[in-house]
């Protein structure tokens, strides 16, 4: 729930983990609760880590800029790591 408070960070959902996991860490839901409450900030430190070094890239860019040309009336209103996040569930 913290990219409803901060649209900066990343969204941690399946569609993206399933795609970042080699990235970030892996993690289960079939975990018991204290190896998921250890586990849980590693992995989505390693995806904010993820998102900070992609989103540097030329590769980051040009997404970005495909992202706005096709909604440019939400330009302002959406963050980079957000278009980065609909775009990773394009994929």
């Amino acid at each position: 729930m913290v990219h409803m408070l901060n649209p900066d960070c990343p969204i941690w959902d399946s569609k993206v983990m399933g795609k970042l996991s080699s990235f970030c860490g892996k993690y289960s839901t079939s975990w018991d609760d204290e190896t998921k409450l250890k586990q849980a900030p590693l992995v989505y430190k390693g995806l904010i880590d993820w998102y900070r070094v992609y989103l540097s890239t030329t590769n980051a860019e040009d997404v970005i800029e495909e992202f706005d040309k096709h909604f440019s009336t939400y330009d302002a209103k959406i963050t980079r790591t957000k278009k980065i996040d609909f775009m990773l569930w394009k994929l």
